[in-house]
């Protein structure tokens, strides 16, 4: 790899490590219910923001093979420090509503195209550690928010938000810094042939569309668990918001080390590595589903987190490589596209669970783990078993 790649990969991960210094993560339900926000009305927001991304993937992926990826993460950066300004200064359901719409403009121009450039910047055997280690960093960082959170938790939930927003116009001036990278052949291609291109990647890769709706289906259920209903679940359990901090960090070192581990697990074989992460998802979620007391929070949303944080790399490299004749860029966003149609679907169903007591959310989310894990299993095993176990 030239030596300019490995700096622009580095820089990349300390844009990554500034963007992702969300010091409310510990409280975050906690921080939208303290100014007017309902557990539903946040999932419902949720929802919102990925009809949102969802409506934007594709055209987003249009722009990045027209005006380029530096340009393109420049322009999404630009809205995320728009957001995060939002954030800070929000106050009910419609302001947390619009935050999260500018959010998720930011979002979909990212999705993708950080993907797309990173592996353009990367030799094909060293994409999935690059990949592994870009997730990692951003659990790195939030790690660093579990270190400080007992201090700067004491300052009050705005300043919190104002750290957050600082952090992420740091961010933004180093993406400025970021090379630009030569267009692909694919990229200059017309639309009409980008959509044909990218029709004839969907068209052979349908089995892999179920694989990425299983990985999306875990990674919502992952999230909403751990992000949204976390705090609210040890707040029921009877766990003291001291704690809070060090429960965060516990679950963000375990999302570093599932970046970092995806790679070395996947030498020894794709297919070990995905059964392995399915397996730990589905010990995690019928648990959780069994009981939400002070131990199995502590023990089994950490276990689920690393399941989903250690698939994700796997699924990510598994993507780059079925891009065929479209731009990486627009096939990369085709595919986030059906991950934010998994998101829109989920988001609702699971806060709607939440309604009668926050267990049901986790008895939804768990039954969701299930399906999802049989899909994956089916679809999974037959299209190895056709394409030879390392090339799904």
């Amino acid at each position: 790899m030239e030596l300019s790649s490995v700096r622009a990969i580095r820089l990349f991960y300390a844009v990554a490590f500034f963007e992702s210094l969300f010091f409310y993560a510990p409280v975050a339900s906690l921080y939208r219910m303290e100014y007017g926000v309902t557990i539903f009305q946040i999932t419902l927001i949720e929802s919102v923001c990925f009809v949102i991304t969802l409506l934007l993937e594709m055209p987003w992926g249009f722009v990045t093979a027209r005006i380029g990826y530096k340009n393109t993460l420049v322009a999404a950066g630009a809205l995320n420090l728009l957001a995060a300004l939002l954030f800070w200064r929000a106050d009910g359901f419609v302001i947390f509503l619009i935050q999260r719409c500018v959010l998720a403009v930011a979002l979909s121009g990212f999705s993708g195209c950080d993907i797309a450039y990173l592996s353009r910047l990367t030799r094909p055997e060293a994409r999935h550690k690059t990949l592994g280690r870009y997730n990692a960093v951003v659990f790195m960082a939030l790690s660093t928010v579990g270190l400080s959170f007992p201090l700067v938790r004491l300052f009050g939930y705005r300043t919190l938000a104002l750290l957050t927003m600082i952090c992420i116009g740091i961010g933004f001036v180093l993406r400025l810094w970021l090379p630009q990278i030569e267009s692909e052949p694919q990229d200059t291609l017309p639309p009409r042939r980008q959509i044909m291109a990218l029709w004839q990647v969907l068209k052979h890769n349908r089995r892999f569309l179920l694989v990425v709706v299983c990985g999306a289906m875990l990674c919502e259920v992952e999230n909403t668990f751990t992000v949204f209903f976390a705090s609210p679940a040890y707040q029921a359990a009877g766990i003291s918001q001291n704690w809070y901090g060090g429960l965060n960090l516990s679950l963000n070192l375990i999302g570093m080390a599932g970046g970092l581990l995806s790679a070395r697990l996947a030498k020894r074989g794709t297919g070990l590595a995905v059964a392995v992460c399915w397996l730990l998802a589905l010990i995690s979620a019928a648990a959780l589903c069994l009981t939400q007391n002070m131990l199995a929070l502590i023990l089994f949303l950490p276990l689920l987190r690393l399941a989903a944080q250690t698939y994700i790399p796997c699924e990510q490299a598994l993507k780059t490589k079925r891009t065929g004749k479209a731009s990486r860029a627009v096939a990369l966003s085709a595919y986030s596209m059906v991950t934010s149609l998994v998101g829109v679907s989920l988001g609702p169903l699971l806060g709607a669970g939440t309604g009668a007591a926050l267990k049901y959310g986790f008895y939804i989310g768990a039954c969701i783990i299930v399906l999802a894990a049989a899909i994956m299993f089916f679809v999974y095993g037959r299209t190895a078993k056709r394409e030879g176990r390392l090339k799904l």
